[in-house]
Protein backbone atom coordinates (compact mmCIF):
# COMPACT_ATOMS: atom_id res chain seq x y z
CA UNK A 1 0.00 0.00 0.00
CA UNK A 2 2.67 2.60 1.15
CA UNK A 3 4.17 2.59 -2.92
CA UNK A 4 0.54 3.12 -4.01
CA UNK A 5 0.01 6.29 -1.72
CA UNK A 6 3.02 7.56 -2.64
CA UNK A 7 2.01 7.17 -6.60
CA UNK A 8 -1.29 9.08 -5.56
CA UNK A 9 0.28 12.21 -3.44
CA UNK A 10 2.96 12.63 -6.34
CA UNK A 11 -0.27 13.19 -8.87
CA UNK A 12 -1.89 15.35 -5.97
CA UNK A 13 0.62 17.31 -5.58
CA UNK A 14 0.84 18.44 -9.46
CA UNK A 15 -2.21 17.57 -11.48
CA UNK A 16 -5.11 15.42 -10.77
CA UNK A 17 -7.39 13.93 -13.23
CA UNK A 18 -4.23 12.72 -15.68
CA UNK A 19 -4.75 8.88 -15.51
CA UNK A 20 -7.60 7.97 -17.77
CA UNK A 21 -8.59 4.61 -18.14
CA UNK A 22 -10.47 4.51 -21.96
CA UNK A 23 -10.47 1.61 -23.88
CA UNK A 24 -7.65 -1.03 -24.64
CA UNK A 25 -7.15 -0.24 -27.91
CA UNK A 26 -6.94 3.46 -27.02
CA UNK A 27 -3.23 2.24 -26.09
CA UNK A 28 -2.15 4.91 -23.43
CA UNK A 29 -4.03 6.13 -20.22
CA UNK A 30 -4.61 9.59 -21.43
CA UNK A 31 -6.79 11.31 -25.01
CA UNK A 32 -4.82 11.71 -28.35
CA UNK A 33 -6.60 13.61 -30.87
CA UNK A 34 -6.15 11.87 -34.25
CA UNK A 35 -6.52 7.86 -33.40
CA UNK A 36 -5.60 4.82 -35.94
CA UNK A 37 -7.99 2.32 -34.21
CA UNK A 38 -11.16 2.25 -35.93
CA UNK A 39 -12.43 0.66 -32.35
CA UNK A 40 -11.33 3.13 -30.51
CA UNK A 41 -11.97 6.46 -31.96
CA UNK A 42 -15.49 7.07 -30.43
CA UNK A 43 -13.63 6.47 -26.67
CA UNK A 44 -10.89 9.18 -27.54
CA UNK A 45 -12.54 12.06 -29.37
CA UNK A 46 -15.88 13.19 -29.41
CA UNK A 47 -15.59 14.38 -33.05
CA UNK A 48 -15.08 10.19 -34.52
CA UNK A 49 -19.01 9.33 -32.72
CA UNK A 50 -20.20 9.97 -35.66
CA UNK A 51 -19.00 7.45 -37.05
CA UNK A 52 -19.50 4.73 -34.30
CA UNK A 53 -22.36 2.08 -34.17
CA UNK A 54 -25.85 2.31 -34.22
CA UNK A 55 -25.82 1.09 -30.64
CA UNK A 56 -22.97 0.28 -28.19
CA UNK A 57 -21.93 -0.49 -23.97
CA UNK A 58 -18.40 -1.13 -23.09
CA UNK A 59 -16.92 -1.83 -19.67
CA UNK A 60 -13.20 -1.30 -19.19
CA UNK A 61 -10.91 -2.42 -16.13
CA UNK A 62 -7.37 -2.29 -15.47
CA UNK A 63 -4.87 -2.33 -12.74
CA UNK A 64 -2.08 0.35 -13.35
CA UNK A 65 1.46 -0.53 -12.82
CA UNK A 66 0.10 -3.52 -11.16
CA UNK A 67 -0.01 -1.58 -7.99
CA UNK A 68 -1.96 -3.74 -4.89
CA UNK A 69 -5.55 -1.99 -4.51
CA UNK A 70 -4.50 0.56 -7.22
CA UNK A 71 -7.66 0.24 -9.71
CA UNK A 72 -8.57 2.12 -12.75
CA UNK A 73 -12.31 1.68 -14.71
CA UNK A 74 -14.70 2.98 -17.26
CA UNK A 75 -18.28 2.50 -18.67
CA UNK A 76 -19.53 4.38 -21.92
CA UNK A 77 -23.03 4.05 -23.80
CA UNK A 78 -22.93 5.59 -27.38
CA UNK A 79 -25.24 5.87 -30.03
CA UNK A 80 -25.15 7.47 -33.58
CA UNK A 81 -27.35 7.97 -36.35
CA UNK A 82 -26.77 9.94 -39.71
CA UNK A 83 -24.40 12.66 -38.86
CA UNK A 84 -24.80 12.86 -34.99
CA UNK A 85 -23.19 10.69 -32.57
CA UNK A 86 -24.05 10.83 -28.43
CA UNK A 87 -22.16 9.01 -25.87
CA UNK A 88 -22.28 8.78 -21.83
CA UNK A 89 -19.35 7.69 -19.78
CA UNK A 90 -18.08 7.22 -16.51
CA UNK A 91 -14.48 6.87 -15.59
CA UNK A 92 -12.67 6.13 -12.05
CA UNK A 93 -9.74 6.08 -10.53
CA UNK A 94 -7.50 5.34 -7.40
CA UNK A 95 -7.21 3.49 -4.26
CA UNK A 96 -9.82 3.40 -1.02
CA UNK A 97 -8.32 6.70 0.02
CA UNK A 98 -8.06 8.47 -3.18
CA UNK A 99 -10.22 8.59 -5.99
CA UNK A 100 -11.35 10.39 -8.80
CA UNK A 101 -14.37 10.03 -10.60
CA UNK A 102 -15.26 11.86 -14.05
CA UNK A 103 -18.68 11.81 -15.20
CA UNK A 104 -19.14 13.28 -19.23
CA UNK A 105 -21.41 13.69 -21.94
CA UNK A 106 -20.48 14.02 -25.39
CA UNK A 107 -21.66 14.85 -28.89
CA UNK A 108 -20.21 14.81 -32.31
CA UNK A 109 -22.19 15.67 -35.15
CA UNK A 110 -20.57 15.05 -39.35
CA UNK A 111 -20.54 18.91 -40.45
CA UNK A 112 -19.58 17.32 -44.07
CA UNK A 113 -17.84 14.49 -45.68
CA UNK A 114 -14.67 15.86 -44.65
CA UNK A 115 -15.01 17.58 -41.40
CA UNK A 116 -16.36 16.36 -37.97
CA UNK A 117 -16.74 18.00 -34.02
CA UNK A 118 -17.46 17.44 -31.31
CA UNK A 119 -17.96 18.53 -27.61
CA UNK A 120 -17.75 17.16 -24.19
CA UNK A 121 -19.70 18.53 -21.21
CA UNK A 122 -18.01 16.86 -17.82
CA UNK A 123 -18.31 16.73 -13.71
CA UNK A 124 -15.20 15.31 -12.07
CA UNK A 125 -15.28 14.97 -8.40
CA UNK A 126 -12.50 14.11 -6.36
CA UNK A 127 -12.84 12.21 -2.96
CA UNK A 128 -10.08 11.93 -0.15
CA UNK A 129 -11.19 10.01 2.57
CA UNK A 130 -8.08 9.19 5.30
CA UNK A 131 -7.65 9.31 9.13
CA UNK A 132 -6.14 13.09 8.85
CA UNK A 133 -8.52 14.20 5.94
CA UNK A 134 -12.05 13.48 4.85
CA UNK A 135 -13.38 15.89 1.86
CA UNK A 136 -15.23 16.06 -1.58
CA UNK A 137 -14.78 18.06 -4.67
CA UNK A 138 -16.35 18.77 -7.51
CA UNK A 139 -15.90 20.80 -10.90
CA UNK A 140 -17.11 21.20 -14.19
CA UNK A 141 -15.39 21.56 -17.12
CA UNK A 142 -16.09 20.73 -21.21
CA UNK A 143 -13.49 19.48 -23.43
CA UNK A 144 -13.69 19.66 -27.52
CA UNK A 145 -12.74 17.93 -30.79
CA UNK A 146 -12.10 18.54 -34.08
CA UNK A 147 -11.37 15.90 -37.08
CA UNK A 148 -11.08 17.23 -40.66
CA UNK A 149 -10.14 14.51 -43.29
CA UNK A 150 -9.32 16.15 -46.54
CA UNK A 151 -8.50 12.91 -48.11
CA UNK A 152 -9.01 9.60 -47.74
CA UNK A 153 -5.64 8.54 -46.86
CA UNK A 154 -5.04 10.99 -44.15
CA UNK A 155 -7.01 12.68 -40.96
CA UNK A 156 -5.95 15.26 -38.68
CA UNK A 157 -7.14 15.42 -35.03
CA UNK A 158 -7.31 18.34 -32.23
CA UNK A 159 -8.66 17.73 -28.80
CA UNK A 160 -8.75 20.89 -26.30
CA UNK A 161 -8.94 19.54 -22.63
CA UNK A 162 -10.33 21.28 -19.66
CA UNK A 163 -11.47 24.51 -21.66
CA UNK A 164 -12.84 26.61 -18.85
CA UNK A 165 -9.59 26.25 -16.57
CA UNK A 166 -8.09 28.16 -19.72
CA UNK A 167 -10.04 30.85 -17.77
CA UNK A 168 -9.37 30.11 -14.37
CA UNK A 169 -6.10 29.95 -12.90
CA UNK A 170 -6.78 29.19 -9.60
CA UNK A 171 -8.44 25.24 -10.58
CA UNK A 172 -5.15 24.41 -13.75
CA UNK A 173 -3.16 22.48 -10.97
CA UNK A 174 -5.83 19.80 -10.81
CA UNK A 175 -7.54 20.79 -14.12
CA UNK A 176 -4.91 21.61 -17.05
CA UNK A 177 -6.36 22.84 -19.96
CA UNK A 178 -3.48 20.40 -21.87
CA UNK A 179 -4.50 19.49 -25.66
CA UNK A 180 -3.93 17.17 -28.92
CA UNK A 181 -3.42 17.45 -32.16
CA UNK A 182 -2.02 14.92 -34.60
CA UNK A 183 -2.81 12.69 -37.81
CA UNK A 184 -3.90 9.11 -39.04
CA UNK A 185 -2.00 7.93 -42.40
CA UNK A 186 -3.59 4.92 -44.66
CA UNK A 187 -0.87 3.58 -46.51
CA UNK A 188 -2.88 0.72 -47.04
CA UNK A 189 -6.85 -0.85 -46.79
CA UNK A 190 -6.49 -1.84 -42.95
CA UNK A 191 -3.74 -0.29 -41.88
CA UNK A 192 -2.93 2.70 -40.72
CA UNK A 193 -0.20 4.98 -38.59
CA UNK A 194 -0.58 8.10 -35.85
CA UNK A 195 1.22 10.43 -34.65
CA UNK A 196 0.30 12.93 -31.37
CA UNK A 197 1.86 15.46 -29.74
CA UNK A 198 0.06 16.01 -26.25
CA UNK A 199 0.91 19.38 -23.93
CA UNK A 200 0.46 18.19 -20.49
CA UNK A 201 0.73 20.31 -17.19
CA UNK A 202 4.51 18.29 -17.30
CA UNK A 203 5.62 18.48 -20.12
CA UNK A 204 5.06 18.04 -24.05
CA UNK A 205 4.38 14.13 -25.12
CA UNK A 206 5.43 12.53 -28.36
CA UNK A 207 3.45 9.50 -29.53
CA UNK A 208 3.45 7.04 -32.48
CA UNK A 209 1.06 4.33 -32.92
CA UNK A 210 -0.24 1.69 -35.56
CA UNK A 211 -3.52 -0.62 -36.03
CA UNK A 212 -3.83 -3.59 -38.44
CA UNK A 213 -7.05 -5.25 -38.48
CA UNK A 214 -5.53 -8.62 -39.49
CA UNK A 215 -8.87 -10.61 -40.28
CA UNK A 216 -12.38 -8.89 -40.31
CA UNK A 217 -12.80 -10.43 -36.47
CA UNK A 218 -9.24 -9.64 -35.43
CA UNK A 219 -7.86 -6.27 -35.11
CA UNK A 220 -4.11 -5.39 -33.10
CA UNK A 221 -2.21 -2.08 -32.82
CA UNK A 222 0.91 -0.95 -30.69
CA UNK A 223 2.42 2.16 -29.68
CA UNK A 224 5.40 4.14 -28.52
CA UNK A 225 5.66 7.33 -26.27
CA UNK A 226 9.05 8.84 -25.81
CA UNK A 227 8.80 10.88 -22.77
CA UNK A 228 7.08 8.86 -20.35
CA UNK A 229 9.10 5.70 -21.86
CA UNK A 230 6.34 3.42 -22.71
CA UNK A 231 5.38 0.64 -24.95
CA UNK A 232 1.85 -0.40 -25.88
CA UNK A 233 -0.20 -3.49 -27.15
CA UNK A 234 -3.78 -4.12 -27.66
CA UNK A 235 -5.76 -7.11 -29.38
CA UNK A 236 -9.56 -7.10 -30.15
CA UNK A 237 -11.30 -9.91 -30.88
CA UNK A 238 -15.02 -9.72 -32.67
CA UNK A 239 -17.64 -11.85 -32.46
CA UNK A 240 -21.04 -11.34 -33.55
CA UNK A 241 -21.67 -8.09 -31.59
CA UNK A 242 -19.29 -8.65 -28.68
CA UNK A 243 -15.61 -7.04 -28.80
CA UNK A 244 -13.33 -8.32 -26.08
CA UNK A 245 -10.26 -6.58 -25.94
CA UNK A 246 -6.84 -7.10 -23.93
CA UNK A 247 -4.36 -4.06 -23.39
CA UNK A 248 -0.51 -4.48 -22.10
CA UNK A 249 1.42 -1.47 -21.13
CA UNK A 250 4.89 -1.11 -19.98
CA UNK A 251 6.43 2.05 -18.39
CA UNK A 252 10.01 1.51 -17.42
CA UNK A 253 9.98 3.05 -14.61
CA UNK A 254 6.65 1.93 -13.14
CA UNK A 255 5.68 -1.46 -14.44
CA UNK A 256 3.48 -3.06 -16.35
CA UNK A 257 -0.37 -2.58 -16.84
CA UNK A 258 -2.64 -4.79 -18.01
CA UNK A 259 -6.37 -3.67 -19.19
CA UNK A 260 -9.46 -5.59 -20.00
CA UNK A 261 -12.51 -4.48 -22.24
CA UNK A 262 -16.10 -5.66 -23.47
CA UNK A 263 -18.18 -4.22 -25.78
CA UNK A 264 -21.42 -4.82 -26.81
CA UNK A 265 -22.43 -3.33 -29.96
CA UNK A 266 -25.65 -3.14 -32.19
CA UNK A 267 -24.94 -1.84 -35.68
CA UNK A 268 -22.50 -1.74 -38.33
CA UNK A 269 -18.81 -1.07 -37.02
CA UNK A 270 -16.21 0.74 -39.94
CA UNK A 271 -13.89 -2.31 -39.98
CA UNK A 272 -11.75 -2.85 -42.75
CA UNK A 273 -9.79 -5.80 -43.34
CA UNK A 274 -5.95 -5.82 -44.87
CA UNK A 275 -6.35 -7.24 -48.17
CA UNK A 276 -3.63 -9.37 -48.79
CA UNK A 277 -4.47 -10.21 -52.31
CA UNK A 278 -2.68 -8.76 -55.16
CA UNK A 279 -3.98 -4.88 -55.36
CA UNK A 280 -4.19 -5.03 -59.50
CA UNK A 281 -6.40 -8.08 -59.18
CA UNK A 282 -9.89 -8.40 -57.56
CA UNK A 283 -10.83 -9.18 -54.14
CA UNK A 284 -12.79 -11.67 -54.74
CA UNK A 285 -13.41 -15.12 -55.74
CA UNK A 286 -15.66 -14.97 -58.38
CA UNK A 287 -17.77 -12.36 -60.10
CA UNK A 288 -20.91 -11.37 -58.44
CA UNK A 289 -24.45 -10.05 -60.53
CA UNK A 290 -24.97 -6.43 -60.26
CA UNK A 291 -29.03 -7.39 -60.37
CA UNK A 292 -29.17 -9.94 -58.09
CA UNK A 293 -26.51 -9.67 -55.42
CA UNK A 294 -27.43 -9.65 -51.99
CA UNK A 295 -26.03 -7.65 -49.06
CA UNK A 296 -23.32 -10.55 -47.99
CA UNK A 297 -22.43 -10.66 -51.24
CA UNK A 298 -20.87 -7.02 -52.03
CA UNK A 299 -19.13 -7.24 -48.32
CA UNK A 300 -17.66 -10.42 -48.92
CA UNK A 301 -15.84 -8.61 -51.91
CA UNK A 302 -14.29 -6.04 -49.51
CA UNK A 303 -17.30 -3.24 -49.58
CA UNK A 304 -17.76 -1.39 -46.10
CA UNK A 305 -21.54 -2.96 -44.89
CA UNK A 306 -22.81 0.74 -44.72
CA UNK A 307 -21.92 1.54 -48.17
CA UNK A 308 -23.05 -2.05 -49.53
CA UNK A 309 -26.59 -1.35 -48.18
CA UNK A 310 -27.11 1.89 -50.31
CA UNK A 311 -26.08 0.10 -52.77
CA UNK A 312 -28.51 -2.51 -52.38
CA UNK A 313 -31.38 0.46 -51.50
CA UNK A 314 -30.62 2.25 -54.56
CA UNK A 315 -30.71 -0.86 -57.17
CA UNK A 316 -34.49 -1.50 -55.25
CA UNK A 317 -35.08 1.79 -55.48
CA UNK A 318 -33.81 3.96 -58.24
CA UNK A 319 -33.00 1.00 -61.07
CA UNK A 320 -29.90 -1.07 -62.15
CA UNK A 321 -26.51 -0.54 -61.04
CA UNK A 322 -23.67 1.40 -62.85
CA UNK A 323 -20.36 3.04 -62.37
CA UNK A 324 -21.93 6.29 -61.56
CA UNK A 325 -24.25 4.91 -58.78
CA UNK A 326 -21.66 2.68 -57.24
CA UNK A 327 -19.43 5.90 -56.92
CA UNK A 328 -22.40 7.86 -55.78
CA UNK A 329 -23.17 5.46 -53.35
CA UNK A 330 -19.46 5.62 -51.46
CA UNK A 331 -16.79 3.55 -53.24
CA UNK A 332 -14.28 5.61 -54.11
CA UNK A 333 -12.91 5.81 -57.98
CA UNK A 334 -9.74 3.48 -56.86
CA UNK A 335 -12.11 1.00 -55.23
CA UNK A 336 -14.29 0.99 -58.08
CA UNK A 337 -11.10 0.30 -60.30
CA UNK A 338 -10.28 -2.52 -57.93
CA UNK A 339 -13.69 -3.85 -57.90
CA UNK A 340 -15.08 -3.61 -61.21
CA UNK A 341 -13.89 -7.26 -62.47
CA UNK A 342 -15.77 -8.42 -59.60
CA UNK A 343 -19.34 -7.40 -60.84
CA UNK A 344 -21.32 -8.93 -64.12
CA UNK A 345 -24.09 -7.23 -65.73
CA UNK A 346 -23.32 -3.35 -64.77
CA UNK A 347 -25.39 -0.88 -66.56
CA UNK A 348 -23.97 1.26 -68.66
CA UNK A 349 -23.85 4.88 -68.18
CA UNK A 350 -24.58 6.33 -71.64
CA UNK A 351 -27.00 3.81 -72.25
CA UNK A 352 -28.97 4.94 -69.47
CA UNK A 353 -29.48 8.50 -70.19
CA UNK A 354 -29.83 7.59 -73.99
CA UNK A 355 -32.68 5.56 -73.10
CA UNK A 356 -34.28 8.03 -70.37
CA UNK A 357 -33.85 11.02 -72.81
CA UNK A 358 -36.29 8.91 -75.63
CA UNK A 359 -38.43 8.22 -72.81
CA UNK A 360 -38.85 11.75 -71.60
CA UNK A 361 -39.30 12.81 -75.61
CA UNK A 362 -42.20 9.84 -76.33
CA UNK A 363 -45.46 11.51 -75.58
CA UNK A 364 -47.27 8.28 -75.02
CA UNK A 365 -44.53 7.24 -71.93
CA UNK A 366 -45.63 10.92 -70.24
CA UNK A 367 -49.37 10.15 -70.35
CA UNK A 368 -49.05 7.04 -69.04
CA UNK A 369 -46.40 8.25 -66.16
CA UNK A 370 -49.02 10.77 -64.87
CA UNK A 371 -52.03 8.49 -65.58
CA UNK A 372 -50.80 5.68 -63.18
CA UNK A 373 -51.03 7.40 -59.91
CA UNK A 374 -51.35 11.29 -60.38
CA UNK A 375 -51.65 11.26 -56.24
CA UNK A 376 -47.95 9.73 -55.84
CA UNK A 377 -46.11 11.15 -58.60
CA UNK A 378 -42.41 9.34 -58.03
CA UNK A 379 -44.12 5.56 -57.48
CA UNK A 380 -43.11 4.88 -61.10
CA UNK A 381 -39.02 3.43 -61.37
CA UNK A 382 -38.08 6.20 -64.05
CA UNK A 383 -39.81 9.20 -62.41
CA UNK A 384 -37.68 8.30 -59.05
CA UNK A 385 -34.23 7.65 -60.90
CA UNK A 386 -35.03 11.30 -62.47
CA UNK A 387 -35.73 12.86 -58.92
CA UNK A 388 -32.29 11.14 -57.98
CA UNK A 389 -30.59 12.83 -60.89
CA UNK A 390 -31.68 16.04 -59.98
CA UNK A 391 -31.15 16.05 -56.39
CA UNK A 392 -27.34 15.43 -57.17
CA UNK A 393 -27.55 18.20 -59.70
CA UNK A 394 -28.80 20.55 -56.68
CA UNK A 395 -25.74 19.69 -54.39
CA UNK A 396 -27.80 17.18 -52.22
CA UNK A 397 -25.34 14.54 -51.10
CA UNK A 398 -25.89 10.95 -52.52
CA UNK A 399 -26.78 9.55 -49.52
CA UNK A 400 -29.32 11.98 -48.59
CA UNK A 401 -30.82 12.18 -51.90
CA UNK A 402 -31.31 8.47 -51.82
CA UNK A 403 -33.13 8.40 -48.59
CA UNK A 404 -35.34 11.33 -49.94
CA UNK A 405 -35.93 8.86 -53.20
CA UNK A 406 -37.35 6.05 -50.85
CA UNK A 407 -39.21 8.43 -48.68
CA UNK A 408 -41.10 9.68 -52.12
CA UNK A 409 -42.39 6.47 -53.30
CA UNK A 410 -45.30 6.34 -51.23
CA UNK A 411 -46.34 10.21 -50.56
CA UNK A 412 -48.05 12.41 -52.18
CA UNK A 413 -46.62 15.94 -53.31
CA UNK A 414 -47.67 17.85 -50.49
CA UNK A 415 -46.51 15.01 -47.79
CA UNK A 416 -43.07 14.76 -49.25
CA UNK A 417 -42.63 18.59 -48.95
CA UNK A 418 -43.59 18.54 -45.65
CA UNK A 419 -41.41 15.70 -44.65
CA UNK A 420 -38.08 17.58 -46.13
CA UNK A 421 -38.79 19.75 -43.49
CA UNK A 422 -38.07 17.36 -40.47
CA UNK A 423 -35.55 15.20 -42.09
CA UNK A 424 -32.46 15.97 -39.51
CA UNK A 425 -29.59 14.78 -42.18
CA UNK A 426 -30.33 17.78 -44.27
CA UNK A 427 -28.97 20.94 -43.60
CA UNK A 428 -31.03 23.99 -44.55
CA UNK A 429 -30.05 25.18 -48.00
CA UNK A 430 -30.34 20.91 -49.09
CA UNK A 431 -33.92 21.29 -47.77
CA UNK A 432 -34.25 24.53 -49.63
CA UNK A 433 -32.79 22.78 -52.94
CA UNK A 434 -34.90 18.90 -52.18
CA UNK A 435 -37.90 21.11 -51.66
CA UNK A 436 -37.38 23.13 -55.17
CA UNK A 437 -36.77 19.60 -56.91
CA UNK A 438 -39.81 17.97 -55.67
CA UNK A 439 -42.35 20.97 -55.94
CA UNK A 440 -41.36 20.92 -59.89
CA UNK A 441 -42.77 17.82 -60.64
Amino acid sequence: MIPTILVISLAVTSTAFTYREIHPAALFPFFRAAVESDIARPFANSAYLPESPSFFVDMSYARPYNLDGLSASSVCAGTSLNNIGAQLSWHSFGIDEYKEDIFETSLGYKLSNHISAGITPSISKLSINTELASFNDYFFNVHAGLVISPFEWLALGYRQENIRTLFLDEARDMHYPGWSAGAVLKPARGFSISYNLNKTHFSYINTFAASANLLKWLSVAGGYSRETSSLAGACTIIVNGIMASYGLRYHSYLGTTHSFSATLRYGALPLEEISYSNPRKPSCDGAINAKTCSLDDLTNIGIAPLVAERIIKYRETIGPLSKKSLIQMGLSSKEYRRLSPCFLNLADDDIALKKEHQKKNVPHMKKFNKAQKPDLPFRNAEARKLLFQKLIQEGVKASSALRITELAKDLSQQKLLDSINHLSFLNDSEKQAAKKVCAAR
